[in-house]
C-alpha cells in the first residue's frame, strides 16, 4: 500500500493513474481494509502512517489539491479515490464509532470546500463525489463538524451554494436539488454558528427565491428542503436576524398559503413547523 501511495502521490500522470487504479482495487480487498484498520488503530500522538485511514486521506488530498491548483482535472478516478477512502473508512459494520477520520477532518473540510469552489455542483463526476464525502460523513458525524473551521463552512455556504443557487434557472433540477440539499444540511448544522452579516444574506437569497420559484410550488419534495433550510436558519439565528424575520415572512407567506393542503408528510412537517417558529419570532 505504501508503494501504491507513492505513486498517488506522483507527477508523473502515468505513474498517478495507475496508483489510484491500484489503490481503487485494494480497497475492495477485506484484507487490506483491516490492516487500514488496524494501523488506524495504533496511531500515537499524531504520528500517522502513510498506511493508515488519516494517511492515506493525506495523500489523496495533497495530490487532488495540486490537480486543482494546476486545474488539470484529468484524472477524476483520484477524486473518486478520494470518497472510495472516506466511505471505507467510516463504514460502521467495521469501524463503528472509532472515528477513524478525526484526525484529518479539518483538512477534508477545507479541501471539499476549495474543490467544490473550483468545480460548483455542475461538474457531474467530482461535484457528485465530493458532494457525498460533505453529505453522507462530514456532516452527518457531529465530531467532524466540530473540527469544521469557520471560514471553510462560511465559504461553503456563501462561495459554494449560494453561488450555484443564485444561477438556478441555468441549473438542471437534480443540481438546484443537490445544492438545496447540501444548503439545508449546512444549515442544520453549522446555523448557530454563522455570523450575522452571512446569515443576513442567506436570509436575502431566501427572500428574492421562494416568491419566484415555481419549482418550489410544484414538488414537495424541493418545497420540504427549501421550508427545511429556512427553518435550521431560523432556529439558529432568528433571534439576531431582526426585521430580517419580517422579511422572510412576506416572500414566504404566499407560498406556505397555498401549499398547506400539501399531502407531503415532509414538506407539511416543515410548513408546520416554519409557522411555529414565526410565531415564537412575532
Amino acid at each position: 500500500l505504501e508503494r501504491i501511495l507513492e505513486d498517488v502521490d506522483s507527477d508523473k500522470v502515468t505513474r498517478k493513474k495507475e496508483g489510484v487504479k491500484q489503490l481503487l482495487l485494494a480497497l475492495d480487498s477485506d484484507v487490506m481494509l483491516a490492516k487500514l484498520d488496524a494501523a488506524t488503530t495504533q496511531i500515537v500522538k499524531n504520528k500517522i502512517p502513510a498506511a493508515s485511514w488519516p494517511g492515506v486521506c493525506s495523500v489523496l488530498i495533497k495530490s487532488n489539491t495540486a490537480d486543482i491548483l494546476k486545474k488539470k482535472l484529468t484524472n477524476y478516478d483520484a477524486f473518486t479515490a478520494l470518497k472510495r477512502v472516506v466511505l471505507r473508512a467510516q463504514d460502521v459494520r467495521r469501524s463503528g464509532n472509532a472515528l477513524p477520520l478525526l484526525l484529518r477532518a479539518k483538512k477534508l473540510f477545507s479541501h471539499v470546500q476549495q474543490v467544490l469552489a473550483q468545480t460548483l455542483f455542475a461538474h457531474t463526476s467530482v461535484s457528485r463525489d465530493y458532494v457525498e464525502i460533505l453529505q453522507r460523513v462530514l456532516l452527518a458525524t457531529p465530531a467532524y463538524c466540530d473540527c469544521a473551521g469557520p471560514h471553510d463552512v462560511a465559504d461553503l455556504l456563501d462561495r459554494v451554494v449560494l453561488v450555484e443557487l443564485e444561477k438556478m434557472p441555468q441549473s438542471r433540477p437534480d443540481v438546484r436539488l443537490r445544492a438545496l440539499a447540501v444548503l439545508q444540511q449546512l444549515l442544520t448544522v453549522f446555523a448557530a454558528r454563522l455570523d450575522i452579516e452571512l446569515a443576513s444574506d442567506i436570509t436575502h437569497f431566501f427572500c428574492t427565491f421562494l416568491p419566484t420559484s415555481k419549482e418550489l410550488r410544484s414538488n414537495a419534495k424541493v418545497g420540504a428542503v427549501v421550508f427545511g433550510a429556512v427553518n435550521s436558519l431560523l432556529l439558529g439565528v432568528g433571534l439576531d436576524l431582526g426585521d430580517h424575520v419580517r422579511l422572510l415572512h412576506e416572500a414566504a407567506w404566499p407560498t406556505v398559503k397555498d401549499s398547506w393542503p400539501t399531502r407531503n408528510d415532509n414538506f407539511k412537517a416543515a410548513l408546520h413547523l416554519y409557522a411555529h417558529l414565526q410565531l415564537r419570532l412575532d
